[in-house]
């Protein structure tokens, strides 16, 4: 019980943000696997930024928590949302021909299905890097 008392906000959103993050990176995967953006893989440019970002904030969490409030791991939350952002760019970018396709051709209820889909998608991506931002704010272990 311990470890939950010395916790501050800083943790919980940082930890929201870890769930999130993963979260849009198993979204953009199966994003790759809709019938209509299947053709065109997954971007290793995507992938790369979201598993960094992930990575970044686990080690700002572990960090602090092992090693203390080191000035080191300050970065990490805004490279973090630097990577959340440029990967969701590079996702957004990947779809926008299909997207505007599907809006203007190929209008039917299975590509309408993966717009959705993908918009969804895009929308997670967006929420992960607005709650790394949030978190970057705040201090992950409350000062004694």
């Amino acid at each position: 019980m311990g470890f939950m008392k010395k916790q501050s906000a800083g943790f919980y959103l940082e930890v929201c943000a870890i769930l999130v993050g993963a979260a849009g990176l198993i979204r953009y995967f199966a994003n790759c696997r809709t019938a209509y953006f299947s053709n065109l893989g997954q971007d290793p440019r995507v992938t790369g930024c979201f598993i960094a970002a992930i990575v970044l904030e686990l080690v700002y969490v572990a960090g602090n928590e092992i090693l203390g409030d080191r000035m080191i791991f300050d970065l990490c939350p805004p490279a973090a949302a630097v990577l959340l952002t440029v990967g969701t760019l590079f996702f957004i970018s990947a779809r926008v021909d299909g997207i505007a396709a599907i809006m203007t051709f190929t209008n039917n209820a299975s590509t309408m299905a993966d717009l959705n889909h993908t918009i969804t998608s895009v929308i997670v991506c967006g929420a992960a890097m607005l709650i790394t931002i949030l978190a970057s704010f705040f201090r992950v272990v409350k000062e004694q």
